[in-house]
């Protein structure tokens, strides 16, 4: 607990604080999905990564950024011919036999400080200098037992998406004749 003198203020997420959020967020996703392991080979493969965050604010509510998949050169398959099974967004010819499958995990952030705790992140404290009457930031990390995130209304919704997915890709394919 913070001293009199010693405040914790709970400001806003930088981009750059949100960013290591998201990444913390697909990296334990992708190392818990099965699909992903070492054990599983792809002859074919195309991706679409889509990051949407929204925002309160009402002159621009929602942010989407999406990655696609690009084929490599043909000097990166020469170099290394795993990469020949990479595609372009999205695959070419009929999906029927295709896998496709896809996942939705919505994160709601109401505390930053809770959300930079979790993810370790430093939270900036501030302290009044008894001496000089300044006060003096510096960044602190926390470590140890945390708060259940549900207490401060941080939370973590997953949905699969898999056939919302593949109809998805379909009308893209139909639309593109």
């Amino acid at each position: 607990m913070p001293a009199s003198h010693e405040k914790i203020p709970n400001r806003a997420l930088s981009g750059y604080e949100l960013a290591q959020i998201i990444k913390k967020k697909v990296d334990e996703k992708l190392s818990r999905d099965g699909m992903f392991t070492v054990n599983i080979a792809y002859e074919r493969v195309s991706f679409e990564v889509m990051v949407t965050v929204h925002m309160d604010n009402p002159h621009y509510p929602q942010h989407v950024s999406q990655i696609l998949s690009t084929g490599p050169s043909k000097q990166e398959v020469a170099k290394n011919p795993e990469l020949g099974s990479l595609e372009t967004f999205p695959l070419s010819g009929n999906l029927e036999d295709e896998i496709v499958f896809g996942e939705e995990t919505k994160v709601v952030i109401q505390s930053p400080n809770m959300a930079r705790v979790e993810n370790d992140l430093p939270i900036l404290e501030q302290k009044l200098d008894l001496g000089t009457g300044q006060l003096k930031n510096r960044n602190i990390m926390y470590k140890g037992d945390m708060p259940d995130p549900a207490e401060v209304g941080n939370s973590t919704e997953v949905v699969n998406k898999s056939e919302e997915a593949k109809a998805n890709i379909n009308k893209r394919k139909k639309g593109k004749k």
